[in-house]
Formats: C-alpha cells, sequence, structure tokens
C-alpha cells in the first residue's frame, strides 16, 4: 500500500515525512470539493454557481500541487500508487463536470443525484486511500519518536555513567596525591624537628 510504503521511509528520510503531508493536504482538497459540490447544487444563483466553480477549480489545482509534491519525493513504486489515485480522481473530476453541468443548467435534482451516487463513492475511496496513508505515516511516525527517545534515554545514562567513573578516578587521584604530599609533609616535619 501506499501508506506502507510511505510511512517506512518516513522513519528515514524528511522527504518521505513531507510526502505524506502533501498527501493529507491533497485528502483535505478532495473532501472540500466534493463539499463545495453540494454547495453549487443547492445554490440558485447563477453568479454564485460561477464562484462555485471557480473555488472548486482552485482547490482541484491545490490538490494537483500536492500530489505533485508527494510524487516529487516518492520512489517508483509510490509513483505507481499515486498513479492510481491520479486516476481514481480523474474519474472522481469527470463525475464532478458533470455535476456541475447539469447543475449550471438548472438539473439540481439530477445533479445532486449524480453527486451522493457515483461521485460520493469515487471520493470515499480516495479519501480512504489517503486516511490510510496518514494513519500508517503517523503510528510510524510515533514508533520513530518513541525508538529516538530510548536512544536519548540510553545516551544520557551512558554519559552520566561515564561522568560518574570520571568524577570518581578525578577523586581517587586528588586523594592519592594528597595522601602523597600529606606524607611527604608529615617526613619533612619530622625531618625539620
Amino acid at each position: 500500500d501506499l501508506e506502507k510504503m510511505f510511512s517506512q521511509r518516513a522513519q528515514t528520510t524528511p522527504e518521505a515525512a513531507q510526502a505524506a503531508l502533501s498527501l493529507a493536504h491533497a485528502g483535505q482538497n478532495l473532501l472540500f470539493i466534493h463539499r463545495q459540490e453540494k454547495v453549487l447544487i443547492l445554490e440558485n444563483d447563477i453568479a454564485e454557481k460561477e464562484k462555485q466553480t471557480r473555488v472548486i477549480a482552485e482547490q482541484k489545482q491545490q490538490l494537483e500541487n500536492a500530489v505533485a509534491q508527494a510524487e516529487k519525493n516518492a520512489n517508483a513504486e509510490e509513483k505507481a500508487r499515486i498513479a492510481q489515485f491520479r486516476e481514481a480522481f480523474s474519474r472522481f473530476y469527470e463525475v464532478h463536470s458533470r455535476v456541475a453541468k447539469t447543475s449550471m443548467e438548472n438539473g439540481n435534482v439530477e445533479a445532486m443525484k449524480l453527486s451522493a451516487g457515483k461521485g460520493r463513492t469515487i471520493s470515499d475511496a480516495c479519501d480512504s486511500v489517503l486516511d490510510r496513508v496518514i494513519e500508517k505515516n503517523t503510528g510510524e511516525m510515533a514508533a520513530a519518536k518513541e525508538s529516538s527517545d530510548k536512544l536519548y534515554a540510553q545516551a544520557r545514562v551512558m554519559l552520566l555513567v561515564m561522568l560518574s567513573v570520571a568524577m570518581i578516578i578525578g577523586l581517587a587521584t586528588a586523594f592519592f596525591l594528597l595522601s602523597y604530599i600529606s606524607v611527604s609533609l608529615a617526613k619533612a616535619s619530622q625531618l625539620a624537628r
């Protein structure tokens, strides 16, 4: 799965984490497009319908930019999965285009049927793929954080042990020097008497 691929690499590369984030943005854009499609259907004013159509087109562009960003950081296998997403999104957008055209022709009931049926099914499939990517990456990143925390704790303990050993060696050396000096001073004072 696409989410498994990105999540495995997200542990080791910031690029994979960025790709996962880009795909999450794409998912948000997909949901926004689907919600705006409903607003478009319910709108009666042609000027408002045209405005909603422009808003949806902008969101489509943002979605495509997010997917392109994820694709930049993807390996060959991930690119193949992203291509599958693009294909599913293309089918979804074809349905959306028909919904928008039907709605503009004032066939709101027919547009709603089209949107709620096939469009919603395809949208849900796209969203499902993106949700799995996000969930898997979140889990893998949490595991990587836990592993990093363990390594940090181990390094900290090692430093404390090394510092303790160094302090013991330093104190032993100081004790040895002090006893040597005090014995020498005692001998010198005996000689002086």
